[in-house]
């Protein structure tokens, strides 16, 4: 899958791909695609792992012990994306 991309912009467009897949459609997700989405928590950039964290979140899918850190919530909500993330 290309959320192992090595150019980020490929990963994201793959994760936004993913995501309005799940959303449209009542697929749900695979072993191995919850296993990237959550390994996007870990090594993505900040917005895709924004993106991540809302899918994994909306699954139901999210690890217990995922948190951001103060400086990203604050990030957050500077960026104007925090309709993505729920305090």
């Amino acid at each position: 899958m290309k959320l192992k991309s090595n150019n980020p912009t490929v990963r994201e467009y793959a994760l936004t791909s993913l995501i309005d897949i799940f959303d449209i459609s009542d697929v749900k997700p695979n072993t191995s695609e919850i296993r990237q989405l959550r390994n996007c928590l870990q090594v993505s950039n900040f917005k895709n792992k924004v993106y991540a964290y809302a899918q994994l979140r909306d699954l139901d899918l999210l690890p217990k012990d995922f948190k951001f850190t103060m400086g990203e919530k604050i990030r957050i909500q500077l960026q104007g994306i925090s309709n993505l993330y729920d305090r």
